[in-house]
């Protein structure tokens, strides 16, 4: 098992990360149109019919939209309820 990470180090870390995987998302999004117009055009270009490069960026735009600093919603605990 490996040693935890410094409470310090942990948070000078995010500091950076988190605020620049949100700027790349929000570049990527404002972006996409004219990045997946490209891809497709490069594609054709090639004659990858199954359009491979946008499949990469659609890939990369969600990972972003994934990740970002938004905590996941919790599952709503089920109540057992009498017959």
């Amino acid at each position: 098992m490996t040693a935890a990470e410094p409470f310090a180090s942990r948070w000078k870390r995010r500091a950076r990360t988190i605020p620049l995987m949100l700027a790349a998302t929000v570049v990527g999004v404002l972006a996409s149109p004219a990045i997946l117009t490209a891809a497709v055009v490069v594609d054709l270009a090639k004659g990858r019919f199954r359009l491979p490069t946008v499949r990469v960026v659609l890939f990369l735009l969600q990972y972003g939209l994934g990740h970002r600093a938004v905590p996941p919603r919790q599952p709503r605990r089920r109540v057992a309820r009498d017959p």
